[in-house]
This record gives structure tokens, sequence and C-alpha cells, in this order.
């Protein structure tokens, strides 16, 4: 219940109200309902009163239109590997018994990552225009829906998105703009939440990378480690000749009956370490080469994941930087 309250607080910020009538429009009301009641006119009288019930009536509207509406946007996943693609699904709900006869919503989306069939779907469904423009002043995608929730209506439309583009990427937030259903009145409310979708480089298989082998014949491993630690055993196995007498593990040679050796885990384990360069030329202010870069990101990525699935404890250090951050990568 607490969070419930909190999130209802928290919902929209910066809420604006604009409107279409003027002082204007009140003048014009009563200068219709003073002719006709002087000139017994019904039909000035009328229009003069309609236009005050119609005033009233969009201003009250208004007012409450941002109230028990909910836009929601979900992520069917929030990691992906480059070249997959995720389902990206928006829900609007409008918890109250006065419907919306429109509501335009303006959802920020990182521009690097595509909305596949866009203007499909937008041409093919009468009622749901969308549209994505990348704004040159901050470089981001800005995509727009229009939306007509009824009273207690739920409504969701998904789409896909390409994970073309390494790199961590932003949903949000969203400026959500509606009103009442004459045209009068407008309410303007940011949603300040925002999603991050992370996109891995690209993995690729020993064969792809081509690496030459230092040891062509494999990995072969001695059947005594050089060094042991005889502080921390492991487990037990059979008695050999060369083993001393502080290496018997008497408990368990006299729970077995037979000659037992304690096997202690290695103080020494081969471990990897992946030095990653980012830089494509010379000096750093000539800029860098995308292609060069992010290949250069995927074989590191590779080579780690190669290492994980051996079991291997594996680090990298890079003299690039996390978004957001100016310290390097270890």
């Amino acid at each position: 219940m607490i969070q419930r309250q909190f999130r209802r607080q928290k919902r929209y910020i910066d809420t604006t109200k604009d409107t279409q009538f003027s002082d204007a429009w009140i003048i014009l009301g009563l200068i219709l309902s003073i002719v006709g009641v002087a000139g017994n006119n019904g039909f000035f009288t009328a229009a003069g009163v309609a236009l005050w019930i119609f005033a009233g009536v969009g201003w009250l509207w208004n007012q409450v239109s941002l109230a028990g509406l909910y836009y929601e946007r979900d992520l069917s996943e929030l990691r992906a590997f480059e070249g997959e693609s995720i389902a990206l699904t928006l829900r609007v709900r409008n918890q109250k018994l006065l419907p919306l006869t429109w509501l335009n919503i303006q959802d920020i989306f990182p521009p690097e990552l595509p909305v596949r069939d866009l203007a499909s779907i937008a041409s093919s469904k009468s009622g749901q225009h969308k549209e994505m423009i990348v704004n040159p002043a901050t470089n981001l995608a800005e995509f727009h829906s229009f939306w007509m929730p009824g009273a207690f209506q739920r409504l969701a439309r998904t789409f896909t998105i390409d994970c073309s583009v390494r790199g961590y990427h932003d949903f949000g937030p969203a400026m959500l703009n509606t009103g009442d259903g004459f045209g009068f009145f407008s309410s303007k409310a940011r949603l300040p939440g925002t999603q991050r979708l992370i996109v891995y480089p690209k993995i690729y298989s020993v064969a792809e990378l081509q690496l030459p082998s230092k040891n062509p014949f494999g990995d072969v491993r001695a059947t005594q480690s050089l060094f042991e630690d005889p502080l921390r055993t492991v487990g037990i196995r059979e008695w050999q000749v060369w083993d001393s007498q502080r290496r018997v593990h008497w408990k368990a040679t006299a729970r077995h009956q037979q000659l037992l050796s304690r096997v202690y885990e290695p103080s020494e384990e081969l471990q990897v370490q992946i030095f990653l360069n980012t830089t494509t030329f010379e000096r750093h202010w000539h800029g860098y080469i995308p292609e060069l870069q992010e290949r250069a990101i995927s074989v590191a990525g590779s080579l780690a994941a190669l290492a994980d699935e051996q079991r291997l404890p594996v680090g990298v250090i890079a003299n690039g930087v996390l978004p957001g951050s100016d310290q390097p990568i270890r």
C-alpha cells in the first residue's frame, strides 16, 4: 500500500495545463446570451449558454484527464547480445469512468536500435498513428503514438526491437498530452521512469577468431601440481611409494583399512587476463574508427566467454570507460 501511494505521488512531474479557450470566448458567450435575452432570440441565447456549458464541461474534463491514467513500458529482456531481437510492449490504462478521446504520448527511444516494421504497423491499423523522429538537438529518437482509451480500458501494443548496436540504451522518460474532447483545454505531464537495455557485443566462435594456438596439441595437465597448499585438503587417493608420512590421511586409512593419502589444493591456478586497447589511431584526438573498435571489443568479449566456458578465472582491463564514469575498466 505504501509503495502504491508513493508511485501515485511520483507518477507524473512537470504537469502543465494549456487552453485554447481565451477570454474572447467568455466575452462572446456573454454577448450572445445578452443579445438573445434582450432580443428574445432563442438561437443566440442557446448558443451563448451552450458555449458556457461546453467551456465548463471541458475545463472539468481536463482537470481529471490525467487522473487514473497509467503508461507502462515493458521490455521482454533487459540484456541481450548484438544481433538478437526483443519485444517491447507499451500499455495504457485508463482507470476512471471518464473516457479520453485523444492521448498523445511522446516516449524517448534509443536512436541506434530500430523498431521493426514501424511504418507497416502504423498504416495497417487505423487510429493507431505512430512515428519515430530523431531530434537533431538532443540526438534522441522521439517515439510518438496516439491512443483513445475508453472508460476503465486497457490498451497494449507490442513492437520488436532489433539489438543491432552494442552498449547501454535508455528508454524514457515519456511525455503525455491529453485533455477534453472539445479541444478547448489540454494537460501535459512527464513520466520520469526510465529503463535501460544492455546489449552485449557479438560473440565469435573459436573458428571465427582464427587465433594461432600457443599449444597446438592442447593443454596437457601434469599428473602432479608443482605447488600445493598443505592446509587445504580437497580429497583422498591411494597411497603412493613416494608419499611422505605427513601426507598419509590416518583417519581415512583406519576407516577404509588401506593406506590413503591427502590430495591438496594447488596453490596456483591458470588465470586469464585480457587487455583491451580501444584506440584505433595513434593520437586520441584523431577520433576512432567504429568498425575496428567494435571488432576489438567483440574479440575481447569472445575470449572472456571462452575462458568462462573452461571455468578459468578471467579479468578484463581496458583503456576505455563506462558511460557516466571517468574510471578505466578493470
